[in-house]
């Protein structure tokens, strides 16, 4: 039997249902080496509990007919390798999910060899598969998550491949379909970012045909070109969405639909069906171009739309700034709003067709124009992040600004209608996040301009501060330090670019404090060490100014406070060493760390939201100082990561209670979530809509209450959200997750 640890697993599956999974002990009749077995003919191996590394399972049961290895036997074992026999007729889902093996021997087999759903699951370390040909379903989520696999080899019998079989395989750097094989699932090879080529073997069935499933090569960024083969008859939703570096692309003459996102992102894209580098020719018998299907795709130069295609979808070319020439063979074609770049997006661009835009009017031969149709652009919802911290690579989060144009309509009695502006339709001036102050950014639409300003500040945390050690005098003494900035030749200008307080700053031997509160172009708090020496000696220093002592693990630094060790600073300050710094206020919103908190009680705060929405991971602290003063953080508040799209992995303090109200719902990318042990309350959909939360991890005791769809919409599709809890707290907290529901 298996141990677990004091957590417990639950497998939640949310399709209107909330089911519980508990790993329980199959009953068993046999044992040998740790393989737990029943039958004697016919073998069913249904656990293993040895300790061997390497194991060799043809070495057992040689005498059975056949041999069956049940779902999750080998799960969590620290089995590196292992040897299956040719007797092995079926092993279960998740057989052998999150093991150590690093690599898997399959003996020759006659028989056909069922595999179950996710059996590789996690194996971080396994680094090659070769399935045998016994083998004609490749199941779902055979190898899901298998980061470290290099290589695969396909049986040559293999006629489908299941969703998500080769999900987040990022080292995957090769692919040959067999010829065989007429369905590939959604999201079979998505995120394989090492993917760099996907070969279809070549048949002779004129009668063959394929199937992909959507989002099957999505975010594959190492790919460079494809070939579809013939029997493909549509492209699916976000085939190959994000590709960075997808540039020629073969759609087969079979082909009659191209599906909404199919090439969305594809920057580099720029051939299709065509010799030309520049040129993006589509299949003669395609139908229609769904929404979105090319969207900034910007490598894009000249495309031809054929006879057959009656129907272009909203944004389909949208963003694609370097179009110079489309052709609509067919005059008819039914053009939906916004289907292409505005001439202010893409300038040179010129259009060959009879029907009207959303904006303006393509006549036969002549340019798109959408200048004219423009009388004025107003922002009307400003930025939701309108302040950054300086960064060489920062880019400007343009979540929810919103703007409007008046604009031309031929149906509008008074000749002018408001309609809110696609922002990739927009020329918005560069943002530059390694100029700290004011920026005002520019918005250009069909000519005419509306604006909105943003603050870039420095990290007071990333100056360096050099700081000379003091000698005793009995009184509070304040050390002389100098702070540089960004440039080390230019030092920071106090009452400017900071203010300072010290503490312990009076016996020798104390580990005296100096902490700095950005102000003006900076931003943070930064606190260092210095030494008080006997007025006989320097102790634990040199003299040098280079002092050993560091605070929080950061490198011991110094200030431009112009002070002297006779304790007083250029502002007049007395030796004591005190200036004069607000306290903070309660009621009013701090930055700690690049998080925002409000003061809620005199030692109290509430993580509001993090400065940029952009960001990938947040820890929320038990603790933050705040001008000196060190704060619990008790709550999460309302919406406070609310649609941060980039968010993957959380972690929460021990002293937080209450999460808000829909703090982390929509958060699309978000998969683990760890909870401190001070935990009290999960608000109403707090984690509403995460499709791709798989794992929560809950350490607090003392959950009371779960707000109603609290985790409804997470692990979406056929995904498991696993919650672990404290020992002896299932049965409490399944309850409280039922009753949301």
């Amino acid at each position: 039997m298996k141990r677990y640890s004091v957590w417990m697993r639950l497998s939640v599956l949310l399709l209107g249902l909330f089911t519980i999974f508990n790993y329980s002990t199959i009953s068993q009749a046999e044992e040998i080496d740790g393989i737990e077995y029943m039958g004697t003919d016919s073998i069913v191996i249904t656990d293993y509990t040895g300790t061997a590394s390497n194991l060799d399972l043809s070495e057992y049961f040689q005498d059975a007919t056949e041999i069956t290895i049940k779902a999750w036997a080998f799960a969590g074992t620290t089995i590196t390798s292992i040897v299956l026999p040719e007797n092995v007729v079926s092993m279960g889902e998740s057989a052998f999910d999150a093991s150590s093996i690093q690599t898997i021997t399959f003996s020759i087999n006659t028989k056909s060899l069922a595999l179950g759903k996710n059996v590789f699951k996690d194996c971080a370390n396994l680094t090659g598969l070769d399935i045998p040909d016994c083998v004609t379903v490749i199941p779902e989520g055979l190898c899901y998550d298998c980061t470290s696999l290099l290589s695969i080899s396909l049986p040559d019998n293999c006629t489908s491949i299941g969703g998500s079989a080769f999900y987040n395989c990022t080292s995957l750097a090769g692919v040959s379909i067999p010829a065989s094989c007429t369905s590939i699932a959604g999201s079979a090879f998505c995120y394989c970012k090492q993917l760099q080529s996907v070969t279809f073997e070549e048949t002779e069935n004129s009668n063959r045909t394929l199937i992909l499933g959507t989002k099957v090569f999505e975010s594959c960024d190492a790919l460079t070109t494809i070939t579809i083969p013939e029997g493909c008859t549509s492209i699916p939703t976000n085939a190959f969405w994000s590709c960075d570096n997808l540039r020629s692309v073969i759609i087969p003459e079979s082909c009659t639909f191209i599906s909404n996102n199919v090439f969305a992102y594809c920057k580099s894209l720029s051939q299709i069906n065509s010799s030309n580098a520049q040129e993006a020719i589509l299949p003669s018998n395609c139908t229609a171009i769904g929404s979105a299907a090319f969207q900034e795709c910007t490598s894009l130069k000249n495309i031809e739309i054929p006879e057959a295609c009656t129907g272009i979808g909203t944004e389909a070319f949208a963003g694609c700034t370097g179009l110079n020439q489309v052709v609509f063979v067919n005059a008819d074609t039914s053009i939906e709003e916004d289907a292409f770049p505005t001439t202010q997006k893409a300038p040179n661009i010129v259009i060959y067709c009879t029907n009207v835009g959303s904006v303006t009017i393509y006549a036969e031969n002549a340019s798109l124009n959408c200048e004219s149709s423009v009388q004025t652009v107003t922002v009307t919802s400003l930025p939701d992040v309108r302040e950054y911290m300086y960064s060489t690579n920062g880019e400007l989060d343009l979540t929810g600004l919103k703007v409007k144009a008046s604009v031309l309509s031929l149906s509008a009695e008074t000749g002018y209608v408001n309609k809110e502006v696609n922002l990739v339709d927009c020329i918005i001036s560069s943002f530059d996040s390694t100029q700290a102050g004011k920026q005002t950014i520019t918005i250009t639409y069909g000519g005419k301009q509306a604006s909105f300003d943003v603050k870039v500040y420095y990290d007071i945390n990333n100056t360096t501060v050099t700081v000379q050690p003091v000698t005793y005098t009995g009184s509070a003494v304040v050390p002389s330090f100098v702070v540089y900035g960004k440039d080390a030749e230019q030092a920071l200008v106090y009452t400017t670019d900071y203010l300072y307080t010290c503490q312990d700053n009076i016996k020798v031997g104390d580990e005296a404090k100096l902490t700095l509160i950005g102000i003006g172009a900076y931003k943070g708090e930064k606190t260092v060490t210095f030494s008080i020496v006997s007025s006989e000696g320097l102790n634990e220093s040199d003299g040098n100014g280079d002092s050993e002592n560091a605070n929080n693990g950061e490198a011991n630094d110094t200030d431009n406070g112009g002070t002297s060790s006779s304790g007083t600073d250029d502002g007049g300050n007395s030796s004591g060493g005190t200036t004069e710094i607000p306290a903070p206020q309660k009621g009013k919103n701090y930055t700690y760390r690049n998080m925002v908190y409000k003061v809620t009680g005199s030692n109290t705060v509430t993580f509001m939201k993090p400065v940029n929405k952009k960001v990938k991971k947040i820890t929320i602290p038990s603790k933050v100082k705040i001008l000196g003063k060190s704060f619990k953080v008790t709550k999460i508040s309302k919406k406070a990561c609310y649609n941060c799209k980039k968010l993957t992995t959380v972690t929460i303090g021990n002293n937080v209670t209450t999460i808000g109200d829909q703090a982390f719902a929509k958060c699309t990318k978000l998969k683990k979530v760890t909870i401190g042990k001070g935990l009290t309350k999960i608000g109403k959909k707090a984690f509403y809509k995460d499709g791709k939360l798989t794992k929560i991890v809950i350490q607090s005791k003392k959950l009371k209450s779960v707000g109603k769809a609290a985790i409804r919409g997470v692990a979406s599709g056929k995904a498991k959200l696993v919650v672990k809890t404290p020992k002896g707290k299932k049965k409490a907290y399944t309850a409280l997750f039922l009753k949301a529901e």
